[in-house]
């Protein structure tokens, strides 16, 4: 069942990379995720947790 969880995962994200290309919408959607982590961690380092 894993397995399945994880190809079904990596297809949504492989599908939202090639829909990029000409939709607006997943563009955002892929340019957001890009950059999550590091606006995650400044919010963090910002509020001294």
């Amino acid at each position: 069942m894993k397995l399945l969880y994880n190809i079904g995962i990596f297809l949504y994200g492989l599908g939202i990379h090639l829909m990029a290309i000409t939709n607006d919408k997943a563009k955002s959607w892929k340019l957001g995720r890009q950059y999550i982590f590091a606006a995650l961690r400044m919010q963090i380092n910002l509020r001294g947790i």
